[in-house]
């Protein structure tokens, strides 16, 4: 009789330690002392026998039963044919039907040709499944117990972490790249623009480049505020996708965070489409011109409006030394400084032109020493390859190289972004110049609410100091102080 051989192991630990060539040359034993010719082997080594139907290699078997090239299948025991009762007397009536008979080594009575071994085959393959379903109950019920012991319940550490004799520890490597994911994100606030930025800036999540599913599981996971879930998902199978379990089965592990609390809920906010307070350059704003801009000279605290009844112009008050101004004699000298404004020439900053210098020199230093750094990696692993350099010489010569190319890679990304800054800045005193001549111009044809918007745009802080008011403009050199007398603070 022509027979095909099936050999299936349920998992990569079962290939090691049960080798497949083991059962194929049992197998062939078993088929040449019965005078059966093997014409097939099915070698699912590593698959699990929760479901082994859709098998390339099970359904070339089943084509070659269909086809008549085998007339029977043997293997070594039922529970290697499959462990799903359902699959497996699918498997009986297909043969039951091609007139082909199923032949277990380890089982003698199983031969699906007579009636008593079809009900054999039944009652083995319902056993079958329920070995699997109490090694499943099994593994469940440990987990929770070995994650509450702080112990890998299988697989890797999350990213950015790595266990190390059975102890979650940081992965220092992994982290300088989740906190820039962090970084990232909470800056562009969409996940497809951050994946492309750390890409192109070289980062790599483990197995391949950054995309949104892969960042947004890192994002979500408390394990980078020092909090590691454990048994708080369960998959609900038939490749259908995982869910979350009651929060009182989760078990908690406390490690070592590497984010901020503050990032982390300040990305929560942004995943969750909740809009985030921003602290601009001053605390508190108000409806007032200037509110959150003034500070006392005298104590330090910031000044506001106190309305009182009657009132028909904003005052602003120092609450701890009772400072006070009237807004419109700080409106009168924001116009002084606007007009002071337009004199600055702002392509005359020889010290934005010189940080910028430094800093592209220093980029391009450092994008040629990651050159040679890598250059001399690769020369490394050619001669690790040609024999000229032992396992012992690579490691002693690889780790340092390896070390500071990393370091580069890790400042290369600072140096631009510093660029960035700097000719940002440049700009943005072009822009402040232009835009404080045309407001000069225009400033008595603005609604209050425009004023506003414009000085809290333009204005960083403004500090009462005894006779004197002190603005201090964004991107600009701080301009001389302005003012004359006491009167000036006190009313108009």
């Amino acid at each position: 009789m022509k027979v095909g051989i099936w050999i299936r192991v349920s998992t990569n630990e079962q290939v090691i330690t049960e080798s497949p060539e083991t059962h194929r040359q049992r197998a062939v034993d078993f088929c040449k002392g019965r005078g059966w010719s093997v014409e097939e082997v099915y070698d699912l080594s590593g698959v699990s026998g929760k479901s082994v139907l859709d098998h390339p290699e099970a359904k070339r078997m089943m084509r070659d039963i269909e086809t008549k090239k085998i007339r029977g299948l043997v293997f070594s025991k039922l529970a290697r044919l499959a462990r799903n009762a359902k699959d497996l007397l699918e498997i009986s009536e297909y043969f039951n039907r091609f007139n082909a008979a199923l032949v277990s080594i380890g089982e003698d009575l199983i031969d699906t040709s007579t009636p008593s071994g079809r009900m054999l085959y039944g009652l083995i393959a319902v056993l079958a499944e329920w070995e699997r379903e109490e090694i499943s109950a099994r593994v469940a019920a440990s987990v929770p117990i070995r994650a509450g012991m702080g112990k890998p319940i299988g697989g890797r550490g999350p990213f950015g972490y790595k266990w190390v004799d059975k102890k979650l520890v940081v992965h220092e490597e992994e982290a300088i790249v989740a906190r820039r994911a962090f970084e990232l994100f909470n800056e562009k606030q969409k996940l497809l623009p951050t994946c492309k930025q750390l890409n192109e800036e070289g980062f790599r999540a483990r197995k391949s480049p950054w995309r949104n599913t892969t960042l947004k599981r890192l994002l979500t996971d408390t394990v980078c505020i020092g909090k590691k879930r454990a048994n708080y998902c369960t998959n609900r199978g038939e490749s259908k996708s995982w869910v979350l379990k009651p929060e009182t089965e989760w078990v908690i592990q406390d490690v070592d965070p590497i984010i901020s609390i503050e990032t982390w809920e300040k990305t929560q906010l942004i995943l969750a489409g909740r809009p985030i307070t921003y602290q601009s350059s001053v605390p508190k704003e108000g409806k007032y011109l200037y509110s959150g801009l003034l500070v006392c000279g005298n104590c330090g605290g910031k000044m506001y409006v106190s309305a009182y009844k009657g009132m028909t112009q904003p005052r602003y008050i120092c609450k701890k030394c009772k400072t006070k101004i009237n807004e419109d004699v700080i409106t009168e000298y924001f116009k002084i400084g606007l007009e002071r404004i337009t004199m600055v020439d702002p392509d005359r900053t020889p010290q934005d032109d010189m940080v910028i210098a430094e800093k592209t020199e220093r980029l391009q230093l450092l994008n040629k020493n990651l050159r040679t750094q890598q250059g001399k990696i690769d020369q490394l692993f050619e001669m690790r390859y040609s024999g000229i350099v032992d396992d012992r010489g690579f490691q002693d010569r690889y780790e340092p190289l390896r070390i500071r190319r990393d370091q580069i890679t890790d400042e290369i990304p600072i140096i631009t972004e510093e660029i960035a800054t700097a000719e940002n800045i440049k700009k943005n005193r072009v822009h402040l110049v232009k835009e404080a001549k045309r407001l000069s111009d225009l400033w008595g044809f603005l609604r209050e609410d425009e004023k506003g918007r414009v000085a809290k745009d333009l204005i960083q802080k403004v500090v009462i100091e005894g006779d004197f008011l002190n603005f201090t403009f964004y991107y600009l050199p701080e301009l001389e102080e302005i003012g004359n007398s006491a009167q000036t603070l006190t009313g108009s």
